[in-house]
């Protein structure tokens, strides 16, 4: 009997793992699809999109919190151009350099106008470290 316990408990284990397995890869191919839906819209946009470079990577690696260190792509430079001039709602995928910009713009806007406050509200914390 208990024979039998453990031959279905091990059953059950191995599709479970198949399941994560096909979840992954759904996960995974999701992913790429939006990623690709992404250079798409930038393109028709006249937008280029580029790798992180070297230097990023080793900056998010390392963990450092300079955000002047990291090179802005060119969508960002141009997201930064409008948020200095108007107020702004930037809309983009997950980790497209939202929190970057903004903490741009928050930079620019101390060093244009010392003395000001800024307030910067974010929906975690992680976000503000």
């Amino acid at each position: 009997e208990l024979k039998k316990v453990v031959e279905a408990n091990q059953t059950s284990i191995q599709e479970n793992r198949n399941a994560i397995k096909d979840n992954r890869n759904a996960i995974r191919d999701m992913h790429g699809h939006i990623d690709a839906k992404f250079e798409e819209m930038m393109e028709r946009l006249g937008m280029k999109t580029r790798k992180s470079t070297q230097r990023e990577k080793k900056f998010f690696a390392e963990g450092r919190q300079d955000p002047q260190a990291l090179t802005l792509r060119e969508y960002q430079r141009e997201a930064l151009d409008v948020v200095l001039q108007q107020n702004t709602i930037c809309v983009m995928r997950t980790g497209a350099g939202k929190t970057l910009i903004a903490v741009r713009a928050i930079d620019q806007m101390r060093r244009n106008h010392p003395g000001k406050k800024v307030m910067f509200i974010v929906p975690t914390r992680a976000l503000a470290e």
